[in-house]
C-alpha cells in the first residue's frame, strides 16, 4: 500500500472515532482537514492505459498469390500474416470508441521491418492521436534492418517468389513513428544512443520506454535477444528514473523484452525472450523506483513480480501478440495517489471477414504449432552447430579413424554390404572417398551438413511422432505441446489432471527417449556411414546409461519435458480471469466515490452518515479480501451520504456497533487495519507480493540450469545423440 493510501485510511479512521469522544465535532475536523485538503490538493487522477503488442503488420499486398514460398513461410510460424492489417484496424476502431488516454505498443510493429509495414502502423496509430490519445512505441527485435524483410511476388498464376527488402534503419524506425514518442509533446528527454526515451504521460505519471533492441547496420546484427548493457543504455535509464522519482511521479517502463521469469526456467530455456542479465537489471530497476514494466516479444499472456531483497517490486505485464491467438488487448488503470493497478484483457472477436475471429485464431495457432515448434527447434540447434563448426568442417573424418576399427564396429549390415562389393571397400581401405558411390553419403565420417539434414529430419519428425501415455491412444507428442502454448498464449493457464499424468509418465517412464529413439533410427541415414553405425541396442544403452548419480539421458529429457509442462501450466499469478477482473475493477467506482467524499468533508460538511460511509469504505479498499457485495455496499452508502451529507441520525439502541474488546464506549473504538496479503492476481496488486514463490508441484520439476541446457543439447537426442554414438565409438576405439 502507498503511503497517501495508508494516510488517508487511517485519516478516516480517526475522524470515525472523533464522533463518538466528548470533543465537539468542529474541533475534531479542525484537526482532520490539513490531512484531506493535503490529500485532495495533491491528488492524482487514474491513468487510463490501452496496450497492444507484437502487432507483426505485414502488406496484404506484399503476399502475392499465396503461392508455395508464402505457405512455407507460414506453415512454420504462428503469425497471422494476411489478417494483420484488419486485426490493427478492428482494435483502432475500439480504442477510439473508449475512455483510454494513453495507448502503448511494446515493439514488433512489422513482420522484419519492411517500410510499407511501418507506414501502415504509423497512419493507423495517427488515428489514435489526431483524437487526442496519445500513442507511445518501442522497437522490437523485427521492426530495424531485419534479415527477414520481404515480399513474396508471383511469377505465374500459382507459383511465387521472395524478394528480398532493405529493412528500416535506427533512424528511418524514429522518423516514421516521430509523433509516438520520439518527437511528442510529452517528450521530456531521448536518448542519443538508443531508441530510448522519457514522455510526461500527465501529472504523476512518467513513462520511460527502454531500448532493448540488438541491432546495427547490417541486417546480421540483427538479433532475437535484448540487452539494456550497451551504449549506456542501463545507465540512462536509471537516471531518468531518479530524475521521476525525485519528481514524486509513478515510473511506467516499456520495453519489447522481459524482465522478470513468467514460468520457472524461462531464462534458461527461451533465455531470447528475456533481456541478458534480467534478474540484476530487474532488481536495479526495482530498486531505483520503477514500479511496472510492459513488456511483449513472447506471444503470452502473463504478469510476474521481481521482489528484491530491499522489499521493492517490478512487475513485468506481458501482452500477446494481436498477430496470433488469442490477439489480446489489454485495457489497464493505474493509480497512483492508491499504488493499484487494475487490468482487463479479451481477445479479438470480430474483423472484417471474420466473424469469430477468436475460432479462427485458435485454429490457426493449433495448426502451425507443430511445425512451428519444429522449426525454431531446428533453428536453435543448427544454430548451435554453426556456432561450432566452420562451413566445411568435418566432425570426424577418415584419416581420424582406422579402417580396421570401422570395420570392426559397423556391425554385420555395413560390413556385408562392404564385402559385396570389393570396390567400395578398397576405395574406403584406400581413404579415397572421391571414388565413392553416391548411395554411400560419405563426406567424412560425419560432416556438419549431414548433422545439420539429421537434425532438420528429426525435428520434422517431432511433429507427428507418437509417446506411450495412458492418457490416449495414437498420443502425438504436440498434442501436448499445442495444449501448453495455447494455454501460455491465452493466459489460461490451467495444469489439468491429464497434463498432470502425463507429466508424471514423462517423469517415471522412458516414454519421451523411446520417441525420441524411433525418429533416430528412422532418419540415421541422413547421418551418411555415420549412421550406418547407429542401430536401436546402441541408441537404447546411450539413453539408459548413468550420466550421474541417479540420472540417465532418458530420465534428464523425461524430468525436463515435464518440468517445463509443469512450470508453464502451474501459474502461480493466475492473468485471464475475467470475472474476478471485473469485481476488483470496482475499485476504482470505489476510490472514485471516497475521493468525492473527502471533498466534500474539505469542504466543511460533517455529517455522520457521510463520515460513516468514508471509514468503512476506505477499511474495505485495503481489505484484499472484501467481496463484490462489500465493495458494491460501500459504494452504494457513499454515493447516498454524498447526496445528503448533513443528516445526523439519531442512534438505534438495536443496532449492533463493533466495539473492541474490553473497551469502553463505543465511541473508544479506533478501527484496525489488517495486515495486507500477498495478491492472488498481479492483475489488481495493491500490496508487495511474496518474494520470488513458486508452486510445489509432485509430478516433476525442472533440473537445475546445468541439466536443462544438457537436455537442450542432448534431450532432445538430435545432436547430443549424435555426439553420444561418436563418444561410445571412439572409446571403443581407444580400447
Amino acid at each position: 500500500m502507498k503511503k497517501q493510501h495508508l494516510c488517508l485510511t487511517l485519516s478516516s479512521a480517526i475522524a470515525a472515532t472523533a464522533l463518538f469522544t466528548p470533543t465537539p465535532l468542529s474541533q475534531s475536523f479542525e484537526n482532520l482537514t490539513p490531512l484531506t485538503v493535503e490529500a485532495a490538493e495533491t491528488a492524482v487522477a487514474p491513468l487510463k492505459l490501452a496496450v497492444i503488442s507484437d502487432l507483426h503488420i505485414f502488406p496484404e499486398s506484399y503476399i502475392g498469390n499465396k503461392g508455395p514460398n508464402y505457405q512455407n513461410y507460414i506453415n512454420s510460424d504462428r503469425k497471422m500474416l494476411e489478417e494483420s492489417e484488419r486485426i490493427l484496424d478492428a482494435y483502432i476502431n475500439e480504442i477510439l470508441a473508449s475512455d483510454v488516454e494513453v495507448v502503448l505498443v511494446p515493439g514488433d510493429l512489422t513482420k522484419d521491418s519492411e517500410p510499407e509495414a511501418h507506414q501502415i502502423v504509423a497512419r493507423q496509430l495517427q488515428r489514435l492521436e489526431d483524437a487526442g490519445k496519445a500513442v507511445f512505441v518501442t522497437n522490437g527485435n523485427h521492426d530495424i534492418n531485419a534479415p527477414g524483410a520481404e515480399m513474396f511476388v508471383p511469377v505465374s498464376e500459382t507459383e511465387d517468389e521472395v524478394v528480398k527488402l532493405d529493412g528500416v534503419t535506427r533512424d528511418e524506425f524514429e522518423t516514421i513513428h516521430h509523433n509516438f514518442g520520439f518527437n511528442s509533446a510529452e517528450t521530456i528527454a531521448q536518448d542519443a544512443n538508443s531508441t530510448s526515451y522519457a514522455v510526461q504521460l500527465k501529472p504523476g505519471y512518467r513513462l520511460i520506454v527502454m531500448d532493448t533492441g540488438i541491432y546495427g547496420d547490417n541486417k546480421e546484427d540483427q538479433s532475437t535477444s535484448g540487452t539494456l548493457n550497451r551504449d549506456g543504455r542501463l545507465e540512462w535509464v536509471l537516471n531518468q528514473i531518479t530524475d521521476a522519482k525525485a519528481a514524486g511521479e509513478q515510473i511506467i517502463g516499456m520495453a519489447h523484452h522481459g524482465f522478470v521469469e513468467h514460468f520457472d526456467g524461462q531464462g534458461t530455456i527461451f533465455a531470447p525472450y528475456l533481456v541478458e542479465n534480467y534478474e540484476t537489471i530487474a532488481t536495479q530497476l526495482a530498486d531505483a523506483g520503477m514500479d511496472y514494466v510492459f513488456t511483449g516479444h513472447f506471444h503470452a499472456q502473463d504478469i510476474a513480480v521481481k521482489t528484491t531483497e530491499s522489499g521493492n517490486t517490478l512487475m513485468d505485464i506481458m501482452t500477446g501478440a494481436t498477430a496470433s491467438y488469442p490477439s489480446p488487448i489489454r485495457y489497464v488503470d493505474i493509480d497512483a495517489e492508491l499504488g493499484k493497478i487494475h487490468v482487463e484483457s479479451h481477445g479479438l472477436e470480430q474483423i472484417a471477414g471474420i466473424d469469430d475471429f477468436q475460432t479462427h485464431a485458435q485454429l490457426t495457432m493449433e495448426h502451425g504449432v507443430p511445425t512451428m515448434v519444429s522449426s525454431l527447434l531446428a533453428d536453435i540447434l543448427t544454430n548451435l552447430i554453426n556456432g561450432i563448426l566452420t562451413t566445411s568442417q568435418d566432425i570426424i573424418s577418415l584419416d581420424q579413424l582406422q579402417i580396421a576399427t570401422l570395420e570392426q564396429f559397423v556391425g554385420d549390415y555395413v560390413a556385408a554390404k562392404l564385402n559385396a562389393n570389393s570396390e567400395q571397400l578398397a576405395a574406403l581401405r584406400a581413404n579415397n572417398t572421391e571414388t565413392l558411390t553416391d548411395d554411400w553419403i560419405i563426406e567424412g565420417i560425419l560432416s556438419k551438413q549431414q548433422l545439420i539434414n539429421f537434425i532438420d529430419a528429426v525435428c520434422t519428425g517431432l511433429e507427428t511422432v507418437e509417446i506411450e501415455t495412458t492418457i490416449a491412444d495414437n498420443y502425438q507428442l504436440m498434442d501436448a505441446v499445442t495444449h501448453v502454448l495455447i494455454a501460455c498464449y491465452a493466459g489460461d493457464e490451467v495444469f489439468t489432471e491429464e497434463m498432470q499424468i502425463l507429466a508424471n509418465e514423462l517423469t517415471t517412464t522412458a516414454s519421451a527417449s523411446d520417441a525420441l529413439t524411433e525418429l533416430i533410427i528412422q532418419h540415421k541415414n541422413k547421418l551418411g556411414l555415420t549412421g550406418l553405425l547407429i542401430n536401436e541396442k546402441l541408441i537404447s544403452e546411450l539413453f539408459h546409461a548413468e550420466i550421474s548419480p541417479g540420472q540417465s539421458l532418458s530420465s534428464i529429457i523425461g524430468g525436463a519435458l515435464a518440468g517445463l509442462i509443469q512450470s508453464i501450466l502451474v501459474d502461480e499469478t493466475p492473468d485471464n480471469n475475467a470475472a474476478y477482473m471485473a469485481t476488483r475493477l470496482v475499485d476504482f467506482d470505489l476510490s472514485a466515490a471516497l475521493d468525492d467524499a473527502k471533498a466534500l468533508v474539505a469542504s466543511g460538511e460533517t455529517g455522520e452518515l457521510l463520515l460513516a460511509a468514508i471509514t468503512t469504505a476506505s477499511a474495505v479498499i485495503s481489505d484484499e479480501t472484501a467481496t463484490e457485495e462489500m465493495i458494491t455496499q460501500a459504494i452504494a452508502d457513499l454515493r447516498a451520504a454524498i447526496a445528503n451529507p448533513s443528516p445526523n441520525p439519531e442512534p438505534t439502541p438495536d443496532v449492533d456497533q463493533p466495539a473492541a474488546p474490553g473497551s469502553g464506549p463505543v465511541g473508544d473504538v479506533t478501527p484496525s487495519v489488517e495486515p495486507e496479503a500477498t495478491p492472488t492476481d498481479p492483475d489488481q496488486p495493491e500490496v508487495a507480493p511474496t518474494p520470488d514463490s513458486k508452486p510445489q508441484s509432485n509430478s516433476g520439476s525442472l533440473p537445475n540450469t546445468g541439466e536443462v541446457q544438457q537436455a537442450m543439447l542432448i534431450g532432445t537426442g538430435l545432436v547430443t545423440g549424435m555426439a553420444g554414438v561418436l563418444t561410445y565409438f571412439k572409446r571403443k576405439k581407444q580400447n
